[in-house]
């Protein structure tokens, strides 16, 4: 088979901007045997999987390889041009090229010197030499967006390789000077990896856009900014901030990079910033943030900067957009503060060295190493008391980016004393101190110590209180640090309820903003983890509003719906209520068009409402089944464990479902996540097996899908629940004699013998079961197994369902083996089966007679032992009370006791002739009667 070369899935992944991941995509390609660059983006969700993709860069992949798919359908390229730009190039294509960074670092610095004679001019200073003008790059090549001659600069170094599908889009100024710009992007690019320049092509306005053009006349309409600077970020998915100082910066003053980073921040696009950090520390930053003001920016086209001003304007306005932009440089600004601040600390370690002598020993040398927080991040804590109000607020503001997915930080500003004034700040600060302070303390509670700390300090009632009485920003805030504080954590989700806040959070689900949605949605699910919250979230009306965003909500919002609808789901009563709501339509739809994670919750979700019987109906006829299937093969490993157990939950009593599931094409899937899949996978699917085998026809689907090995291997290698569940599909497809057969040749009968005393009360019920099977072929070597013994200690101290299972297995093993028939006796299995006849259900019952009848059958020791052993007036006593099964299987067992004259004596004086006569009158059954007759002629 052809491989994908290496060239081309560079070329990919760098369009895609996952270069770093070549080697894992390679080996993956290598593994699952994909030859072309479209099997590849077919199977999108595992090759992300085996990528181990963070979560943005999993949206971001999922996104555009789904885009780069469509576009080669559409062409009659080849799939390996989805990494190999075509020669020609239409014009939405040529305005997504970005230059090369190797060619800008190289090549471009001494063009411009050659052009301008000048070392670093601004790029204002060589846009005439090189952008346009009668030397510019693209003078006399055709342009391809408009067909006429002077095209772009990526236009013109196309040809030679020097420009392609940009990976980063870069918000800039014009008046830079060029080394300066050349110097800073060298530096950025070292934090990227090896090699990084050849995999990173750059959307750069000077050379993207088609200079020429703009210089020819035009004004910029309101379309056209949106088009240029809205749909071509949105496109390239990640925008890189270039600011070259940080005091009095004239990035915050240009209208055109306000516009950019709002845009960016309107798209929730990942951004970064770059270029050397101001020694100025907190107050630089501050004063950074406090020197935005849209309507005093301004742009060198006055026409652009007024169609600029009046879509900011008509839309968020000014104040907003302040916040906005405000907000997005801080996320990126503080990310390089805190890598500056980290490597300034790296000198700030003490190393204590003590030496110890052992006896007689050479001397050991300890080192210990201990981490003095920097001064800059002391001062962050000390202003959140301290400062000004102003001060708090960004204080507050910088920890809050600071925390954000930093485990270090986390851990040492909690232990620096933040969050006593973090809590104070939710009631005495101001409004966007109390905003800011919930964030950083719902990023503190990321870290496990952190959430009983911040519990503890008395933080869980001002933040109730702000889900009702803050901002919209303080309520999403708030809602995101329950959210934190009640993950995984028992104890917080009962003070989180205690505290009153599940009403608020639920009012926020139809009030709040999406932001504020979709963060109470995701506290509300992790309360819901505790059984008494599930009834009291309930009863609070939770469910019509998730049910409600489930369709409605964002994306997040969604996803956190579906988990909370799941979680709450797992009590009984909420089963029908989640129902009766409407939930499950939505649910089925969000496993097809949801997110990653919305697939795994609401398979999860549809899981628990299908433990419901009646619901295994609704979900079954609202059409889940054929997106479960799917998900068992393109689902995340979440999504493919959930699908498998809202399977097997389909087909736990509804027999109609049991075909149905067979006929989606469920059966395949569900045996290849038997060895491939998740832990919990595995188990779900041996139990969708296990159910689904509970069909005739499924036993043989099943066994000729290649199940019976895997099942096997599960019996010895899997976790306590797949072991169970795999003893349990073994045992049904041991029904089928066929499958006797082969599950004792792929090697069943030793893991299940093993199980009946190593395993939990549920594998030794199913291994009892499965072995019981097994031992109606004669031929299959259960006893020799060592099986016996264990099957007659179950009888006494097994689940009620092991000692039914179990006296089954041992009737079958004496039913025909005289041998088996000595063996059973001699290892003690007659008493415990007395005593079933009367203490055991009433299937153990009808087993044990089954298993007395067989082992007095021709056997007159076996004949003399069960009667001394009691088992008479029991028998007897099943004539009368048992079930059919039993009736039948005790007049059996009481006539092979009669084949002994002295115990024939006893048979009559126990009654059990008139219990007979009265059952030969009422049974319709030939063998019945025989067995009756045999009994009355005694």
């Amino acid at each position: 088979m052809p491989k994908i070369s290496e060239a081309a899935m560079r070329a990919f992944l760098t369009f895609l901007d996952l270069e770093t991941y070549l080697q894992a995509a390679l080996d993956w390609c290598e593994k699952e045997g994909a030859a072309s660059l479209e099997e590849v983006v077919e199977e999108s969700t595992d090759f992300a999987q085996s990528l181990k993709l963070k979560n943005l860069e999993r949206k971001r992949f999922e996104k555009r390889a789904q885009e780069a798919l469509a576009d080669s359908r559409k062409s009659t390229a080849p799939a390996e041009s989805l990494a190999d730009s075509r020669k020609s190039a239409a014009p939405a294509e040529s305005r997504m090229r970005g230059v090369s960074a190797t060619w800008v670092l190289d090549v471009f610095p001494a063009m411009v010197k050659s052009s301008t004679g000048k070392d670093s001019p601004s790029f204002i200073e060589i846009a005439p030499f090189l952008a346009h003008g009668d030397a510019g790059i693209g003078k006399g090549k055709v342009c391809p967006r408009d067909g006429m001659p002077d095209s772009s600069i990526v236009d013109a170094l196309f040809s030679e390789g020097n420009s392609g599908r940009s990976t980063i889009f870069l918000s800039w100024v014009w008046s830079y000077k060029v080394l300066d710009v050349c110097s800073a992007l060298a530096r950025w690019l070292k934090t990227q990896g090896t090699n990084a320049s050849a995999l990173v092509f750059i959307w750069w306005c000077f050379f993207t856009n088609n200079q020429f053009r703009i210089q020819s006349g035009g004004t910029v309409t309101t379309q056209d900014l949106c088009e240029t600077f809205g749909d071509q970020l949105k496109k390239v998915g990640r925008m890189l901030i270039m600011m070259n100082k940080y005091r009095d910066p004239e990035y915050v003053k240009r209208i055109w990079c306000i516009f950019e980073v709002h845009m960016a921040a309107a798209e929730s696009l990942p951004q970064e910033e770059f270029d050397e950090l101001a020694r100025g520390g907190l107050d630089s930053l501050s004063n950074l943030l406090s020197s935005i003001d849209t309507e005093k920016a301004e742009a060198s086209v006055k026409t652009d900067e007024t169609a600029i001003k009046v879509l900011i304007k008509s839309g968020a306005g000014f104040d907003r957009v302040n916040e906005l932009v405000e907000e997005t440089l801080m996320a990126s600004l503080t990310q390089e503060f805190s890598r500056a601040l980290k490597a300034k600390r790296l000198g700030n370690k003490s190393v204590d060295a003590n030496v110890a002598a052992g006896s007689g020993g050479p001397a050991i040398r300890q080192l210990k190493q201990t981490t003095q927080l920097s001064p800059e991040f002391t001062e962050l804590v000390e202003q959140l008391t301290n400062g000004t109000p102003e001060a708090q607020e960004k204080s507050a503001a910088v920890l809050r980016s600071l925390l954000f997915e930093n485990a270090e930080n986390q851990r040492e500003f909690a232990e620096a004393g933040a969050i006593g004034p973090l809590i104070a700040l939710l009631t005495t600060g101001t409004p966007k101190a109390q905003a800011h302070s919930a964030g950083a303390l719902a990023n503190l509670a990321a870290n496990e110590e952190n959430k009983v700390k911040v519990a503890e300090a008395g933080a869980i009632g001002p933040l109730v209180a702000l889900l009702s009485k803050g901002t919209p920003e303080a309520q999403a805030h708030s809602a995101a640090a329950l959210r934190s504080l009640a993950a995984n954590n028992g104890d917080n989700q009962v003070k989180v309820a205690e505290a009153g806040a599940i009403g608020p959070l639920v009012a926020l689900l139809s009030k709040g903003t999406p932001e504020a949605q979709e963060r109470s949605a995701g506290a509300l699910a992790n309360l819901a983890l505790n059984g008494e919250n599930q009834v009291k979230v309930a009863e609070a009306g939770v469910i019509g509003p998730l049910v409600a965003l489930l369709s409605k909500g964002t994306p997040e919002a969604q996803e956190r719906s579906a988990g909370a609808l799941r979680n709450l789901a797992v009590n009984e009563e909420n089963e029908v209520k989640v129902a009766e709501a409407g939930a499950i339509g939505p649910l089925v739809a969000l496993l097809s068009k949801g997110t990653p994670e919305a697939q795994a919750h609401s398979a999860a979700a549809l899981r628990n409402l299908a433990a419901n019987e009646e619901n295994e109906v609704k979900v079954a006829e609202a059409g889940a089944i054929g997106p479960l299937v799917a998900l068992l093969s393109k689902g995340t490993p979440e999504a493919q464990a959930h699908s498998a157990a809202a399977l097997a939950n389909l087909a736990a009593n509804t027999w109609e479902n049991k075909v149905k599931v067979a006929e989606a094409g469920a059966i395949g899937p569900l045996v290849a996540l038997l060895s491939k899949g998740t832990p919990e996978a595995q188990a779900h699917s041996a139990a969708a097996l296990r159910n689904l085998a509970a069909n005739e026809e499924n036993q043989v689907k099943v066994a000729e899908a290649g199940a019976i090995g895997p099942l096997v291997a599960l019996l010895s290698k899997g976790t306590p629940e797949a072991q169970e569940r795999s003893a349990g599909a073994l045992r049904n497809l041991a029904v089928n004699e066929e499958n006797e057969v082969k599950v004792a040749e792929a090697g069943a009968i030793g893991p299940l013998v093993a199980l009946l005393s190593k395993g939990t009360p549920e594998a030794q019920a199913h291994s009892a079961a499965a072995l019981r099977n097994l031992a109606a072929n004669e031929e299959n070597e259960v006893a020799e197994a060592g099986a016996i013994g264990p099957l007659v200690a179950l009888l006494s101290k097994g689940t009620p369902e092991a000692q039914e299972r179990s006296a089954g297995a041992l009737a079958n093993l004496a039913a025909n083996n005289g041998e088996n028939k000595v063996k059973v006796a001699e290892a003690g299995a007659i008493g415990p089966l007395v005593a079933l006849l009367s203490k055991g259900t009433p299937e153990a019952q009808a087993h044990s007679a089954a298993a007395l009848r067989n082992l007095a059958a021709n056997n007159g020791e076996n004949q003399v032992k069960v009667a001394e052993a009691g088992a008479i007036g029991p028998l007897v006593a099943l004539l009368s009370k048992g079930t059919p099964e039993a009736q039948e299987r005790s007049a059996g067992a009481l006539a092979n006791l009669a084949r002994n004259a002295e115990i024939k004596v006893k048979v009559a004086n126990s009654g059990a002739v008139v219990a007979a006569e009265a059952l030969l009158k009422q049974r319709e059954s030939q063998t019945a009667q025989r067995l009756l007759s045999s009994l009355i002629a005694c």
